[in-house]
């Protein structure tokens, strides 16, 4: 794997790298290749990317930061929501006591990069 991420990014300016699950899988964190084992050996900066599709997006960042260990959390540049639909402004307290992207700049103190609309399938 690191082979082929040095290759690509010898010929282009910007490499993307998905991981797999989650960064903070502490129970797999020894033999970890798909997240922050791979993000240590290529020393590449982390954007965490909760999917809203699958509910609890705060609690995956939260839960995230509580238990990643420091090494690893100080590679991450941010956070993102993936999969959004709808108007932003939906998180920031419509009708709620509290502005959720807020609250988890507050307590992650990494900062929101923003949101990825859903990915519109045509059948």
């Amino acid at each position: 794997m690191l082979e082929s991420f040095h290759h690509l990014k010898s010929a282009h300016d910007l490499v993307i790298v998905e991981g797999a699950g989650s960064p903070a899988e502490v129970n797999l964190s020894r033999a970890d290749i798909a997240n922050m084992g791979f993000v240590h050996e290529a020393d590449v900066p982390v954007v965490v990317a909760g999917d809203i599709d699958r509910g609890v997006v705060i609690a995956q960042f939260i839960g995230t930061q509580t238990v990643i260990d420091e090494n690893d959390a100080a590679m991450i540049t941010g956070f993102l929501i993936n999969k959004f639909r709808g108007d932003l402004a939906f998180l920031r307290a419509q009708g709620w006591d509290i502005d959720l992207i807020a609250h988890v700049r507050r307590v992650s103190q990494w900062p929101f990069h923003g949101q990825l609309p859903a990915r519109q399938v045509r059948i």
